[in-house]
C-alpha cells in the first residue's frame, strides 16, 4: 500500500431482514471480498469483523450504507497499525 489509509473498514452488518440465514450473509461479504472468519450474531443482524476496534481511533467510528442491507463500520486506524499491511478502504 503506497499511502496511508484514512477510513478502514473495521466491520460488515448484515440486517437479518434482508439475509435472514447465516450462509446468505456470507456469500453477500464474501463477494464484497471481505473476511468472514469472525461472525458475531445478533437479534437482527450479522456482524462481519475485520479488525479489531482496538485498532481505531476511539471517536472516529461511522456507518455508511455499502448495500441493500448491508452497512461497513469504517474509522481511522491509530498510527502504524496497518503499516505494511493491506487494508480494505472505503472508497
Amino acid at each position: 500500500m503506497s499511502k496511508k489509509a484514512d477510513k478502514v473498514i473495521q466491520s460488515v452488518i448484515v440486517k437479518k431482514k434482508y439475509a435472514p440465514q447465516l450462509n446468505t450473509a456470507l456469500a453477500w461479504v464474501q463477494s464484497l471480498h471481505l473476511k468472514t472468519d469472525s461472525i458475531d450474531e445478533k437479534v437482527n443482524t450479522w456482524r462481519f469483523r475485520q479488525h479489531d476496534p482496538s485498532f481505531f481511533l476511539k471517536n472516529s467510528f461511522k456507518m455508511y450504507h455499502i448495500g441493500h442491507g448491508i452497512m461497513a463500520a469504517v474509522a481511522t486506524p491509530k498510527k502504524g497499525v496497518f503499516a505494511g499491511l493491506p487494508v480494505q478502504e472505503l472508497r
